[in-house]
């Protein structure tokens, strides 16, 4: 309801590194305090009722912090998975730096998980007892079956993105 990601994967994609790149302070602190207002700004608005009635509100601590909690996951599980897993001290810089950039989106110190064992157990928690089924949740299962298109400006015939973009079949 709140996004335009199904008409535009690769614009939204896009979005999202881009602002990221800026969160994150690859382009400097001042630039990167200013994303973090910005994403406070836009998510502001982004509430209503979901289909058990419930009220929600994007910036509700438990929800803004599981998405910036999927950064730091998101960052580990890549590394794992398709590069060399991240050295336990870099990993703990990286965990500190996601900290840091937690408090800077306004996410309260209460909130934030202390350790990395502490973050460990709440993904899990979360994973395993706070995450729903819905009908939004199916629609990602289904766009997830569905070949992404190749990205725009993309030159190569389109049989090289397909099997860039479905992988190798077994």
């Amino acid at each position: 309801e709140h996004s335009g990601f199904v008409e535009d994967r690769w614009g939204r994609l896009t979005r999202t590194i881009e602002s990221t790149i800026d969160f994150l302070g690859y382009r400097g602190e001042e630039r990167g305090r200013r994303e973090a207002a910005r994403l406070r700004e836009i998510h502001k608005d982004i509430k209503g009722v979901d289909s058990q009635g419930r009220r929600y509100h994007a910036l509700n601590p438990e929800a803004y912090l599981w998405v910036h909690a999927t950064l730091f996951h998101g960052m580990v599980q890549t590394q794992e998975l398709f590069g060399h897993p991240i050295p336990p001290g870099r990993k703990q810089i990286l965990f500190d730096e996601w900290r840091d950039l937690a408090r800077t989106l306004g996410i309260t110190e209460r909130h934030i998980p202390e350790s990395i064992a502490a973050f460990r157990d709440y993904f899990d928690d979360m994973v395993q007892n706070r995450l729903e089924y819905n009908d939004t949740v199916q629609l990602l299962l289904d766009l997830d079956e569905e070949p992404l298109p190749p990205p725009p400006g993309w030159r190569l015939p389109v049989f090289a993105w397909s099997g860039i973009a479905i992988g190798p079949t077994v």
